[in-house]
């Protein structure tokens, strides 16, 4: 089973991280017709009228799931653990991102029409 696909029930005492999943497309269109249905779809006709546009991509597809108003609510960078655990967080985001266990879903596109 894919990382991106598990289930993390936070407990009650903790640091607030939150459930993590991938949304079906089927239950995307169903919910949300707007989010992100099409979104294979940007770059290649971006790249259409800007040939020479760059991407940047900066991860997203752990922490942009986990870290949400509880965790921030909750989170004290005093405390060690909570420190510990964002810290941890980042690193699992990095690794599973370059082993494509999940995907980076946030970029900077840079382009200049000419």
């Amino acid at each position: 089973m894919k990382f991106g696909k598990a289930f993390l029930t936070p407990a009650k005492d903790s640091v607030g991280v939150g459930v993590v999943h991938v949304s079906p497309k089927e239950r995307l269109l169903s919910s949300d017709p707007s989010e992100g249905v099409r979104a294979a779809e940007i770059l290649p006709i971006m790249k259409q009228s800007f040939p020479d546009a760059e991407v940047r991509y900066f991860g997203g597809g752990l922490i942009q799931y986990v870290l949400g108003p509880s965790f921030f609510a909750r989170y004290d960078p005093k405390l060690a653990t909570h420190r510990a655990c964002l810290e941890l967080l980042f690193h699992l985001e990095e690794v599973y991102t370059r082993t494509g266990e999940i995907p980076e879903e946030n970029a900077f596109i840079f382009a200049r029409k000419n």
